[in-house]
């Protein structure tokens, strides 16, 4: 655990083993800021497809392929950004946000914002976007805090827990901004709230508490998902249907139909 900043954030906590994979990923990071600063992101990102070979071997690339709604490319994205980060070598992020007025205009109503997206490492990278606009979002996640890219900054996150949802009504009541990832791949969830659908990877489920919360504080819902691309990222911004206003179920539905036209490329 890190000790706390003056606005909530903490510090990363040093590492606490030394594997070989650690050792040259410390030694990309460190050797990225050989890179002007702008243009770090971008190499990493045309970087990402051929290193996602070499990568396979490595225990951490393996663990994270239980996430199956990314491709290896997005998976080697992901870490190079990560080993980035964890050096301290900063980096912009230039996100290209497609419907990026339907998140603005849901971030200027005044009302709560609900952000969702489903295990897409890189849709993360929507933080370090909220984060340059002034925004602070509570994020709810079973992490110990997720390193903001490009940033020495670590944004906390709030645990599952049984009052979870009480903390993010609060938020939003507030006009505040809360973020989860929602999906659960392999077996399904006990929850009593859980929608289900096939998709090119496996089932996958999903739990729609959040998506009832939002309702009961009359707040915006905003979907997101990125994935790696040879120059960079895409993110894509959606909403529900206007005609899904008020209904948990719609909601769900609109976020499952999202997800099979922005994942249909892993099949």
């Amino acid at each position: 655990m890190g000790s706390p900043t003056a606005n909530g954030a903490r510090k990363r906590p040093p590492p606490r083993w030394r594997s070989g994979a650690y050792i040259v990923g410390r030694a990309f990071g460190l050797g990225m800021r050989l890179v002007p600063a702008r243009h770090r992101f971008s190499l990493a990102a045309r970087m990402a497809g051929s290193m996602a070979v070499p990568m396979r071997g490595t225990r951490l690339f393996s663990g994270l392929r239980a996430l199956r709604l990314n491709s290896e490319r997005d998976l080697s994205l992901h870490l190079l950004l990560r080993c980035m980060t964890a050096s301290g070598t900063a980096f912009d992020v230039p996100l290209r946000l497609e419907g990026e007025e339907i998140l603005e205009a849901a971030l200027s109503s005044g009302r709560g914002t609900v952000i969702v997206a489903p295990h897409a490492l890189l849709s993360r990278l929507l933080l370090r976007h909220l984060y340059d606009r002034g925004h602070w979002p509570t994020i709810i996640g079973g992490m110990n805090g997720i390193p903001l890219a490009g940033t020495r900054v670590v944004m906390p996150t709030v645990h599952p827990a049984s009052n979870v949802l009480l903390l993010a009504r609060t938020r939003l009541r507030q006009g505040g901004i809360v973020c989860a990832m929602v999906d659960r791949l392999g077996s399904k969830g006990t929850g009593k709230n859980m929608v289900t659908f096939p998709s090119p990877v496996g089932d996958v489920h999903l739990s729609d508490s959040i998506f009832r919360l939002a309702v009961r504080c009359n707040a915006q819902v905003i979907f997101t998902l990125a994935r790696a691309e040879p120059g960079g990222t895409r993110q894509w911004i959606s909403a529900p249907r206007s005609g899904s206003a008020g209904s948990p179920e719609a909601i769900a539905a609109d976020f499952v139909a999202f997800l099979r036209e922005h994942t249909a490329y892993l099949g």
